[in-house]
């Protein structure tokens, strides 16, 4: 019956699964059995010397599935949410794919204690140097920043961290270099559209960008986490960026020690630690 053809591999592990946990309680007794009188089982072992191994070779090999592919298909049964398993079960997703899920699930889950000063998620939105003739500067509302200047902080990052760095038009090669100058490797973006045109030379901008840069071995987001690429959200004041966005990174990088450099933003949000410049040049700014 458990070898029927119509069933895929993991509805034949769905069907099988019930017998694990009894062929893991025969394992169990069978090596009971061998003990001899006084013996007691090494303390902590949950695999019982590879019989948990044993257990699901022999339930595998009972539907026709080698143990790799039955291990896999009992995670998924066990700890993947419940479209995720029906997608498999429909064939619509690989066991394969549906098993790295799972495993990126748990890494994100269990994000790594870091010391104190030390951060993994990163926001910054540097007071860039440019000014348009027509229009003003931003020196008129803030203290900007030669783009060198800006590469020589030193950002407190985490070995794995993911850096999220705003952009505007005229600065893309300057935030790209500022990128690689704080150890993060540039992988995509956002756009912001705006609800009212701004300045510009050539256009007249109404986006922004936001980029992307990971570092170490800072995994992606769970796939149900990734955001649209678009946001759409109305200017506020002078450089003040949508208050969105810190919706979308903490769904994105759940769990995380959040930093944001040069907030401009009066409101200081809860899990958050605010520094300036001043900080990474060795004086710290009210928290």
């Amino acid at each position: 019956m458990l070898r029927r053809k119509h069933l895929n591999d993991f509805q034949k592990a769905e069907i099988a699964f019930p017998l694990l946990e009894i062929e893991r309680q025969l394992a169990k007794q069978r090596q009971l059995s061998t003990l001899k009188k006084g013996d007691k089982l090494p303390s902590g072992s949950n695999d019982h010397n590879g019989e948990k191994g044993r257990a699901h070779e022999v339930v595998a090999k009972s539907v026709g599935l080698s143990p790799k592919t039955f291990q896999r298909a009992v995670k998924i049964i066990e700890k993947a949410p419940e479209e995720i398993k029906e997608k498999v079960r429909k064939g619509e997703m690989s066991i394969a794919y549906a098993y790295s899920m799972v495993k990126r699930r748990e890494e994100q889950q269990k994000t790594p204690p870091l010391p104190e000063g030390v951060f993994d998620v990163i926001y910054a939105d540097p007071p860039w140097e440019y000014y348009t003739p027509l229009r003003g500067y931003p020196e008129l509302h803030y203290k900007t920043m030669p783009t060198d200047e800006i590469c020589k902080l030193k950002v407190p990052t985490a070995d794995d961290a993911v850096l999220f760095l705003w952009a505007t038009n005229p600065t893309l090669l300057d935030a790209l270099k500022v990128m690689e100058c704080w150890g993060f490797k540039y992988k995509t973006n956002m756009v912001w559209v705006k609800d009212k045109i701004g300045t510009g030379f050539y256009f007249r901008a109404r986006h922004e960008l936001l980029l992307l840069g990971i570092k170490g071995k800072m995994p992606a987001p769970l796939e149900e986490n990734r955001p649209p690429s678009v946001i759409h959200a109305p200017v506020r004041g002078h450089s003040r960026k949508p208050d969105e966005v810190y919706v979308i990174i903490e769904k994105m990088y759940p769990n995380r020690k959040y930093l944001e450099l040069f907030a401009r933003s009066l409101e200081k949000r809860k899990g958050w630690t605010y520094l300036d410049y001043r900080y990474l040049l060795g004086k710290r700014e009210n928290e």
